[in-house]
């Protein structure tokens, strides 16, 4: 019996590791593609600093939600909706807590400049959080 949840916690890790590092890849492939890395501009740390430790938040962040949500679904032993509704939410709970400044600058009517930031924690987080809720409460089944 242990040997099952032991096998099951070490799938958790691998997945979470697995979602975070293509999370991070997929914000290096946005960062690269709306950046040119030959004019970094003149602040220290300047466009190319920043664009690395955006990627690798993200890879860290993304990567420790995705861990812990597999692992809550996987020791709960719950069904496909369960599992996915658990990671919607703990990704929500996150998504908020990190985007509440950009919301609330956005309805007080500033800038749209944090608008593309919030929709792609939007589809990382709580989108993302599901389906890896989705898929850890499937592999035991």
């Amino acid at each position: 019996m242990y040997y099952k949840l032991a096998l099951r916690g070490l799938i958790c890790i691998v997945l979470g590791v697995c979602y975070g590092l293509l999370c991070g890849a997929l914000t290096f492939l946005i960062w690269r593609l709306t950046h040119d890395p030959a004019y970094p501009g003149p602040m220290i740390p300047d466009q190319n600093g920043w664009g690395r430790f955006v990627t690798l938040a993200t890879a860290v962040l993304t990567g420790f939600c995705a861990v812990v949500v597999a692992w809550i679904v996987a020791l709960t032993d719950v069904n496909r909706a369960r599992g996915g509704t658990i990671g919607f939410v703990f990704g929500l709970a996150v998504f908020l807590f990190m985007t509440f400044p950009d919301l609330v600058s956005l309805v007080k009517g500033h800038s749209l400049s944090g608008l593309s930031s919030i929709g792609i924690s939007l589809l990382f987080l709580p989108i993302g959080l599901a389906a890896i809720g989705l898929i850890a409460s499937a592999s035991d089944k």
